[in-house]
C-alpha cells in the first residue's frame, strides 16, 4: 500500500534528481502537502496516470487501460484528481489548444464516478495540489531524460518547460483553498 506520505515522497525524490532549473521551489510545496495531508480513504488499485490518453476505446467505450508503470494500491482520490486534471477546464499546460476536446467536464466525470459508487471525494483540493506537484516532478523527469539524449522537445513538452514553476504555484493556491 502506498500511503499519501509515500506518494509525496515519491515525487519529492524525483524532484531531487532534477537539474536546478527544473526543480523550482519544490521543498516548500512538499512541506505544505505533508503538513495538510488529509486522512486516507480505503485503498484501491490506482493506475498512476489515469487519463483518456492511456485508454483504448472502440465504439465510444473504453476497452482497455494501458501504461501501468506507476501503478500502486492507495487512495482513490489520487487517480480521480489526476483524471480531472486532463479535462478542458483544468487547462493543462501541455494541451495543444484551448478549443474544446470533447472530454467530459470535471463535474460530469465526478457525477459519473459517484453514480458508479466511487469512494468519497473529501479534500479534493488537497489532491488537486498533489496532482500539480506530481505533474511538475514527472514532467521534469521527462525533460531531464530528453536533454540527456539530446532530443528535440516535442511541442507539448516545450509548452511544459515554463509551466513547471506555475504548477508548484498552483499547488500552493489549491492548498490555500483546502
Amino acid at each position: 500500500m502506498v500511503g499519501l506520505q509515500s506518494e509525496i515522497d515519491r515525487w519529492t525524490t524525483a524532484f531531487g534528481t532534477l537539474p536546478d532549473d527544473l526543480q523550482g521551489d519544490y521543498l516548500p510545496c512538499a512541506a505544505r502537502l505533508q503538513a495538510t495531508m488529509p486522512a486516507a480513504a480505503p485503498a484501491v488499485v490506482n493506475h498512476g496516470d489515469y487519463r483518456v490518453g492511456n485508454t483504448l476505446c472502440l465504439d465510444g467505450h473504453v476497452t482497455a487501460v494501458i501504461d501501468w508503470e506507476i501503478w500502486s494500491v492507495g487512495d482513490p482520490r489520487i487517480d480521480t484528481s489526476w483524471m480531472l486534471y486532463f479535462t478542458d477546464e483544468a487547462q493543462h499546460p501541455g494541451a495543444p489548444t484551448t478549443a474544446p476536446s470533447g472530454m467530459p467536464t470535471a463535474n460530469e466525470l465526478l457525477d459519473a464516478y459517484r453514480s458508479e459508487g466511487g469512494a468519497t471525494l473529501d479534500d479534493l483540493h488537497w489532491f488537486h495540489a498533489l496532482t500539480r506537484y506530481k505533474e511538475a516532478a514527472a514532467t521534469g523527469l521527462l525533460l531531464k531524460r530528453a536533454r540527456k539524449r539530446g532530443d528535440d522537445l516535442p511541442p507539448s513538452m516545450a509548452r511544459m518547460l515554463p509551466a513547471l514553476p506555475r504548477l508548484l504555484a498552483e499547488a500552493h493556491e489549491l492548498l490555500d483553498q483546502a
